[in-house]
């Protein structure tokens, strides 16, 4: 007697006939019967109402799960002046400045004051044959290294943007760095645009942020940023994106409700001087001066930003 499931076709023994045998058998003879058939049937039979109400339940469903809010908080208890660090187009795996990527992470890490605004594309994730062969970490190789840094990180991160380099690792099936984001890191997380409202007792700065906005101009490398002041949110304190790798900062005066505001327009730097691409594009490779994090100090008492495009610019400033 066989320990497969299956039954006898008579009272003798060797009548037994397993699961498979019986849907091998069946099939060859065109008995097979689909038991999902029905359940088939009577979708293709829905009408349009019983569709309605059934895409509009797992819309719903979907948002509960999974929506992203517009707009996110961070609060501080305004006791001392933070410095975020607008971290982003690292493209870990690639020909980048490391050392100067290591050095931002420890100051984040070591400095009680300097918070992490991660602007994405924290890997390369290249995914078709000639980029890749500029990368000197395979996919996962590149998840674990910047895993490694987050995990260095862990409580200084303010936020978190992700980039079209994240998705692009999703497709290669390699487990996303931002998979549980909230559950892991506890600070707001934002695929596309969102606000980051930055809270503290005498005072509040909206900062719009996203990997990329819309707009390019070969005359002004915040063109993005200000078409987004513009034409997207208007009236907000700060607005900063990352993949043109174009490290630029830009501010003017703006009338807002009777009121006169200072606007800030940021493009944080890359940490990848050139690659594959760069050169097919005939574009120049960067220098050290063009690459890496911006630091923006926010007064807790009132609206002030103190801007530093580099390292040893705010070493200076926190006394490090």
């Amino acid at each position: 007697m066989s320990n497969e499931q299956g039954l006898y076709t008579s009272p003798k023994e060797d009548s037994f006939r397993t699961d498979r045998q019986i849907k091998l058998e069946a099939i060859r003879t065109g008995k097979f019967v689909w038991e999902g058939q029905n359940d088939l049937e009577a979708i293709r039979q829905r009408s349009f109402e019983e569709w309605q109400k059934e895409v509009i339940r797992r819309r719903d469903s979907r948002r509960e799960i999974g929506e992203i809010p517009e707009v996110q908080k961070i609060n501080f208890n305004g006791k001392y002046a933070p410095t975020l660090a607008l971290l982003g187009d690292v493209h870990a795996g690639g020909d980048c400045n490391y050392e100067m990527f290591g050095a931002t992470v420890e100051l984040i890490k070591e400095h009680p004051h300097v918070k992490a605004v991660l602007m994405g594309d924290l890997v390369d994730a290249f995914f078709w044959n000639q980029a890749l062969q500029g990368d000197m970490l395979n996919h996962k190789e590149q998840i674990h290294y910047m895993q490694s840094a987050l995990d260095a990180m862990d409580g200084e991160i303010a936020a978190a943007f992700k980039g079209n380099h994240e998705r692009w690792a999703e497709r290669t099936g390699v487990s996303p760095l931002y998979f549980k984001w909230i559950e892991k890191y506890g600070t707001p997380y934002f695929e596309g645009k969102g606000v980051l409202q930055v809270n503290f007792p005498k005072t509040v700065y909206n900062m719009e942020g996203s990997h990329r906005f819309p707009g390019h101009s070969m005359y002004n490398d915040n063109h993005p940023q200000m078409r987004e002041a513009n034409f997207g949110q208007q009236g907000l304190d700060i607005y900063v994106s990352a993949h043109t790798h174009k490290k630029s900062y830009h501010t003017q005066y703006a009338n807002v409700a009777g009121d006169r505001i200072q606007q800030h327009f940021v493009t944080v730097g890359a940490f990848k001087g050139h690659d594959g691409y760069g050169s097919d594009k005939g574009y120049d490779p960067f220098k050290d001066d063009q690459l890496g994090a911006v630091f923006l100090t926010l007064d807790p008492d009132q609206k002030s930003v103190d801007v530093d495009m580099s390292l040893e610019q705010v070493y200076q400033r926190l006394g490090v």
